[in-house]
């Protein structure tokens, strides 16, 4: 049954990619939204569908129309949603995953238009787990980028605290002159100056 399982997922997953029909329809059935979600937790023991499960999940949020469909978001993020897609950037396995991981919640960001949700759920412990020097450097990018869109929403002292002292530490010393770049632009913003 896992394999199964494990199977129609990818499968799923490679016709939604670039199928904006089938990725809304999909979004349209929260039902099924949460039971995609809920498998990581079933098949703890089944690798294959603790990764096809969430990248299911971030390609349908990537390629649905929820900008005419914003309803369709509010409807697919649960809490549950939210932790697969953010467990999901941590994957050291697949670089590749954690950039869909990445994608997806730029494109919550930016369909939601408001990080509280996001920000409710934490997601600034895994922005922050993506800023050392050791994360490949484009996810180190694609994690402050999410910074960068949550700014105006960041109003914890604590929150506040620890991405400063990041960005400083990415601001002067990182060798990758993007993310030094990025880091510099951020430190300039409320709530950071």
């Amino acid at each position: 049954m896992p394999m199964l399982v494990f199977k129609s997922l990818g499968c799923v997953r490679c016709l939604t990619r670039g199928d904006k029909d089938i990725a809304t329809d999909l979004a349209g059935d929260p039902a099924l939204i949460q039971d995609v979600a809920a498998l990581t937790g079933k098949y703890t023991y089944h690798n294959g569908i603790q990764g096809e499960a969430p990248r299911l999940l971030c390609t349908v949020i990537v390629e649905a129309d929820l900008v005419t469909n914003p309803q369709l978001l509010e409807q697919m993020l649960t809490p549950q949603v939210i932790q697969t897609i953010l467990q999901m950037t941590t994957s050291s396995e697949s670089p590749q995953m954690q950039v869909e991981a990445w994608a997806a919640i730029q494109k919550i960001l930016h369909t939601s238009g408001d990080g509280t949700l996001l920000l409710s759920e934490n997601v600034l412990k895994y922005c922050e787990a993506s800023l050392t020097d050791e994360t490949n450097p484009y996810l180190r990018i694609l994690a402050l980028n999410i910074i960068r869109l949550l700014t105006p929403s960041i109003t914890k002292e604590e929150d506040i605290q620890e991405l400063s002292e990041h960005l400083d530490r990415l601001a002067v010393s990182s060798s990758d002159a993007g993310a030094q770049q990025l880091a510099s632009e951020i430190k300039l913003s409320t709530p950071f100056k």
